[in-house]
């Protein structure tokens, strides 16, 4: 008894927690699982629960209310539990067994055990058969991890009634032993309970507190303001009053987070009133590709200097007709194009859009270069080089990895 109490916590528990609250730190049972593992004892699993353990918690590390577990369960919650220490369990005169607590949470234990005697109708709809079947995976993992003696096997006999607790106290065996872990669980939880919690500092708070400290003077003891800043005369300080408080200018406006100047070069077209012809053609216009408007004959919008038909640009795009280009196969499944643009002196001035099926070409003085490939390439690993002394484009497309 003198080895006992030397090994307990310099302030006496005694002092600290009552005699008569002893009695709260053993867990209550729930029901006890029965694992026979090979060339070993038996060894009984004693699922209980106490208060002082907290329900499961989410990822956000909340925890979870009953409702929460209720309606899907807890296997994506981590489970707080409690492992007490293992013990040894006489059955009889020539057998004995092993014995250990795992305490959870008394909601979690309670859901558990809440469809042991419904109807298998009502079990198939209750969350009670797959959190029982939870608790009892986590308490064998953590008593095989207590233990460090390997795995106790998976083969299991669950028990309830007056079965549901082994290796207690008292005539019957049956009353649960007071766990130390437990008791210091349960006087750190109402120790937390006990200290009052501080109240939330609020911004009203703290701007008050800071306005109490620099009414009227500043630190070094001088004035804040300068006589006469409110009064002088200079005039008033707010003319036209204040605008702290109203709305800003461009509230309301769907192009008021545009600056002023783009503000005013840019309008807003209410579709609701675009009759229906022209919002039908705009709207075939934006979901067609560009590659297949151009194929079946519809005109590209007018942009750049093709729109405004300099003597350099459009005018003379209709007299060169398109490009003259060769397509060759690279051998190992992919193609090589090349075309030819005299008169065009950078790669700025040509546009290609390449897709897996086809090619589109435009270029400074020409008209467009439409082409399909001869087989699927890889546009995303696609490559142009512009040789510049040639005046010549080589596009090279990789062949299409299925």
């Amino acid at each position: 008894r003198r080895n006992a109490r030397e090994r307990l916590p310099a302030c006496s528990i005694s002092r600290r927690f009552p005699a008569r609250a002893m009695e709260s730190v053993a867990p209550r049972p729930g029901f006890s699982v029965r694992v026979q593992p090979p060339n070993s004892l038996p060894h009984y699993i004693n699922v209980t629960s106490h208060p002082a353990v907290d329900r499961p918690l989410a990822a956000n590390d909340w925890q979870v209310d009953v409702s929460h577990m209720e309606r899907l369960g807890i296997d994506n919650l981590r489970v707080p539990l409690l492992v007490g220490p293992t013990r040894s369990v006489v059955l009889s005169r020539d057998s004995e067994a092993l014995a250990t607590d795992v305490v959870f949470n008394c909601d979690v234990l309670r859901l558990a055990l809440s469809s042991i005697d419904a109807t298998e109708q009502a079990m198939q709809l209750a969350p009670g058969p797959l959190i029982r079947s939870r608790l009892v995976e986590l308490a064998i993992q953590n008593v095989e991890d207590e233990l460090g003696c390997g795995p106790l096997g998976r083969d299991f006999e669950l028990q309830y009634g007056a079965a549901n607790y082994w290796g207690g106290t008292g005539k019957d065996r049956m009353t649960p032993v007071p766990l130390r872990t437990l008791l210091m669980l349960h006087m750190r939880k109402c120790e937390e309970q006990a200290v009052p919690k501080a109240a939330p500092t609020g911004p009203w708070r703290s701007e008050r507190a800071k306005a109490e400290r620099t009414s009227g003077h500043r630190p070094g003891g001088g004035p804040t303001m300068k006589p006469g800043f409110l009064s002088g005369a200079g005039g008033a300080l707010y003319p036209d009053g204040s605008s702290e408080g109203m709305h800003p200018e461009g509230a309301g406006d769907p192009l008021g987070w545009m600056p002023k100047g783009l503000r005013s070069r840019v309008g807003v077209v209410d579709t609701r009133h675009t009759p229906e012809a022209q919002r039908s053609a705009v709207e075939a216009h934006i979901n067609t590709p560009r590659l297949v408007r151009e194929r079946e004959g519809v005109a590209p919008e007018p942009s750049g200097e093709r729109a405004r038909g300099g003597a350099g640009g459009g005018g003379a795009a209709a007299g060169r007709g398109a490009p003259r280009h060769a397509l060759e196969e690279d051998g190992s499944g992919g193609v090589v194009l090349t075309v030819d643009v005299p008169g065009v002196s950078s790669m700025d001035k040509i546009e290609v859009d390449v897709s897996d099926a086809a090619l589109s070409l435009r270029a400074e003085g020409f008209e467009p270069l439409f082409l399909a490939w001869p087989r699927p390439v890889d546009a995303a690993r696609a490559t142009a080089k512009f040789r510049k002394l040639k005046q010549r484009l080589v596009v090279r497309c990789p062949g299409l990895v299925r």
